[in-house]
């Protein structure tokens, strides 16, 4: 009986720690804004990633409409990085008070215009992809056909 409830009293401690470590518990500041870019760039890293590896060693079959709505879904939310990385540089208390000239050599600014000009070329290359894999399913033929002269290779 003793044990039991040692048993449990154990199993509830090791809960709460395991809250406390997630967050579940602790609210020390609001959520901060560089987790949405890493939970953004690491996951489309890891989709890309194993794409390329599912792709390369034959394992799943390739479906070009899912791909067109992965990168499409990418191409908008690295756009909106983009513009959310210059949002923060523009309304930094450090760089709210510094001149044009000062402001284009703080380090905090030239992180975020970097950021954003990354964000904004991986947006680009996911546009490129998605219209690919469109074209490829043939629903660019199908939506837009009297446009062009050519037929999809789909077809």
């Amino acid at each position: 009986m003793e044990r039991d409830r040692t048993r449990q009293q154990e199993k509830q401690a090791f809960l709460g720690m395991k809250l406390v470590e997630t967050g579940f518990l602790h609210y020390p500041e609001p959520f901060p804004h560089e987790m949405l870019f890493c939970g953004l760039y690491a996951s489309y890293f890891l989709i890309s990633f194993y794409s390329f590896l599912f792709l390369y060693k034959g394992c799943c079959g390739l479906n070009y409409t899912v791909e067109a709505i992965v990168s499409g879904a990418a191409f908008l939310l690295f756009v909106v990085s983009a513009f959310v990385s210059m949002f923060h540089a523009e309304k930094d208390i450090h760089l709210q008070y510094l001149t044009d000239e000062e402001e284009w050599y703080h380090p905090f600014f030239v992180y975020c215009r970097l950021q954003s000009l990354g964000a904004t070329i991986t947006a680009q290359m996911f546009l490129v992809h998605c219209s690919l894999s469109l074209d490829l399913a043939g629903l660019l033929d199908r939506w837009f056909g009297g446009l062009g002269s050519r037929r999809s290779v789909a077809e």
